[in-house]
């Protein structure tokens, strides 16, 4: 959060974390690369943050990816 300040000018207030998990065959493609998800701290997080939204924000077609359309839906929810 501290680096997401500085480049921001401010801090954020509101944070969207992936917590839904990863399909085995996408986290052994990355493995084989020697990459693993960041895991997020979300007690620390809600302690730095007004709005922590956490969720399933992802899509994983070829590649884990964030999915615009589910971290718009979060945002702004509609109805």
């Amino acid at each position: 959060m501290t680096t997401l300040t500085r480049y921001l000018g401010r801090a954020p207030d509101t944070v969207v974390v992936h917590t839904a998990g990863h399909r085995p065959e996408r986290l052994a493609q990355y493995a084989e690369q020697d990459s693993t998800p960041v895991e997020a701290d979300i007690e620390t997080l809600r302690g730095l943050v007004p709005r922590v939204l956490t969720g399933d924000f992802v899509t994983e077609q070829h590649f884990i990816r964030h999915d615009a359309e589910k971290v718009l839906a979060a945002l702004w929810p509609m109805g």
